[in-house]
């Protein structure tokens, strides 16, 4: 089940966070266009004000909780699973103007490839 402090979320967020969290600067350029990575749980405002601190997340990382009413925002996103009561794991890549370019889904404990995020963020921008 996904969510905060839990193993795989955390590494996840850990990976993308270095990805694609922190401007880039001269010494540690990106290999991708500049993107705005939120992460969305379904986990209160106030654990994942705490998996925030805890993990000390770079600025470019928004953790938003889809705490209440529950699951709505995952639903929109077709990432809500319902007889769980979880999101899926999913990325979503929305274009500049809200606009689905891009989906991904890992089945329960199986991390998302950063690299292909990556590719997938890259080609958004040509």
């Amino acid at each position: 089940m996904p969510g905060a402090f839990t193993p795989v979320c955390t590494r996840e967020v850990v990976a993308h966070a270095a990805a694609f969290g922190a401007p880039a600067s001269a010494t540690t350029p990106r290999p991708v266009p500049p993107v705005r990575l939120v992460v969305v749980s379904c986990d209160s405002p106030a654990t994942l004000a705490a998996w925030r601190t805890a993990l000390e997340l770079p600025d470019g990382v928004d953790l938003a909780s889809d705490f209440w009413p529950h699951g709505a925002v995952t639903t929109a996103f077709g990432a809500f699973d319902e007889v769980r009561g979880t999101p899926r794991r999913r990325t979503v890549l929305l274009d500049g103007v809200g606009t689905v370019r891009w989906t991904t889904t890992s089945p329960g404990g199986v991390e998302r490839d950063v690299a292909e995020a990556q590719r997938a963020v890259a080609a958004l921008a040509r």
